[in-house]
């Protein structure tokens, strides 16, 4: 049982002169997933830093990698932050060895997803600081799941109706919170309000930036929008940014 993975992107890396502590580099990335309660949400930007600062010159690796998977037959999303590659890594193992599959509810996979993903992390002792988002349904009902790699011990689930790992996270979910009720949402509305939390974050933080992905849950399966889908929530996210300035600026 595979992932589907968005379209690979074969960007060349770039470097850049970029001046961080270890500290900020494992928490790259911005995951978001808000839930209306019929369906889930889930979005990633798309930019990687890889590098390190033991010479001195602060000179990183800068590249695209999408964050976003589906998984078990299509019926989750998954998303990773901090070290994500660890995390994939540690998923791709655990696909490609797995003889049965996980539970269709995911209030039941979750646990068996988290145990198979940190034997698999203690068995090859790979580097920690890698944090996880699951998204899916347990019949009708709507769960997000947050975990990290290292300390495989699941939180969330039905409430709150929003879930973010990764940095400017609490910037992100402000966005969020602040539509509630979310129910009142369509999908299309929820996926245009994450888009615009994530958007806002790369604005202002060199660790997130664009491409934006989109991915969708409801009870019937997972999908992930292909690029070309998610640029009307680009322009529509642009327009937002710039009637909030001008509210500011003529109140």
């Amino acid at each position: 049982m595979q992932s589907t993975v968005l379209e690979t992107i074969s960007a060349p890396q770039v470097e850049l002169n970029y001046r961080c502590s270890q500290g900020e580099l494992k928490n790259m990335t911005l995951v978001v997933a808000a839930t209306n309660g019929k369906a889930i949400v889930v979005g990633a930007d798309s930019h990687v830093y890889e590098g390190s600062d033991d010479s001195g010159l602060g000179t990183y690796r800068s590249y695209e990698r999408p964050k976003l998977r589906t998984v078990n037959g299509n019926r989750w999303i998954i998303g990773f932050s901090g070290l994500g590659d660890v995390a994939a890594t540690v998923l791709d193992h655990v696909e490609a060895t797995m003889t049965d599959e996980f539970s269709f509810d995911i209030r039941v996979g979750v646990l068996d997803l988290t145990r198979r993903m940190g034997e698999a992390y203690r068995q090859f002792r790979l580097p920690g600081n890698a944090d996880i988002l699951l998204a899916g349904f347990s019949g009708e009902q709507p769960r997000i799941y947050r975990w990290k790699i290292q300390s495989p011990n699941p939180t969330g689930g039905d409430a709150p109706p929003w879930g973010g790992i990764g940095c400017g996270v609490d910037v992100a979910l402000h966005f969020v919170r602040s539509c509630e009720p979310l129910v009142e949402l369509n999908a299309e509305q929820l996926a245009a309000l994450v888009y615009f939390s994530i958007s806002e974050v790369a604005s202002s933080d060199l660790r997130v930036k664009k491409p934006i992905d989109i991915a969708v849950n409801t009870p019937k399966g997972a999908q992930i929008w292909s690029r070309d889908s998610v640029l009307p929530l680009e322009e529509l996210s642009g327009r937002l940014t710039k009637l909030i300035r001008e509210r500011i600026l003529n109140p």
